[in-house]
């Protein structure tokens, strides 16, 4: 078993960056490496993990309104002097819609965008695509629910994919998901 250990923190409206943020977990963990979650939300920030003991880091955050959510960001914000410093590996992800449709689109707009923002050093950023939850069990609010409804029909027609208007539909790219893991591994594992 290695000795290398991640971090990976997030910040989700409505759970699917958590969702991608627990996949990310289980295939590093499949390949024996040790992690930790924290979803920066619902910590207060004098709680948030240091960096220090990790060798691998990984943020993400969902995307609404073109926007990432402020926890991920503050985390960054605090941290970027060690990152710049290149002594841990860092990783990005967004969970985002748009991504379905374009993922070089969605990586410039809501990664490199903010990358350069910030004037952080980011070894390796991704987006996956996203998880829509119209179930009964959601977390999404009424007015939430008929907006992304709206989004994720129009995804439909243009990628000619099945939604479910009261289920859950996950439209991740899981090969993408798999590459970005055996990518950031290998950085880590070579640090």
């Amino acid at each position: 078993m290695s000795s290398k250990k991640v971090l990976i923190v997030y910040g989700t409206r409505y759970g699917s960056t958590a969702e991608i943020a627990k996949e990310l977990a289980i295939l590093m963990e499949n390949q024996g490496i040790a992690t930790q979650i924290v979803n920066l939300k619902e910590v207060k920030r004098k709680s948030w993990p240091l960096i220090d003991e990790y060798d691998g880091i990984l943020v993400g955050s969902s995307i609404k309104i073109g926007r990432w959510m402020k926890e991920p960001k503050k985390f960054l914000e605090s941290n970027t002097k060690v990152f710049n410093m290149r002594g841990k590996v860092l990783g990005l992800f967004v969970s985002a819609g748009t991504a379905v449709s374009d993922y070089g689109k969605a990586k410039a707009d809501y990664l490199e965008k903010e990358i350069q923002k910030l004037a952080i050093q980011v070894d390796i950023y991704d987006t996956f695509g996203v998880i829509f939850d119209f179930s009964e069990s959601s977390r999404l609010g009424r007015f939430s629910k008929k907006i992304l409804q709206s989004v994720a029909t129009n995804l439909a027609k243009e990628k000619g994919i099945e939604i479910d208007l009261n289920g859950r539909n996950e439209i991740l790219n899981r090969e993408r998901l798999q590459n970005f893991v055996e990518e950031f591994l290998t950085l880590v594992k070579n640090k």
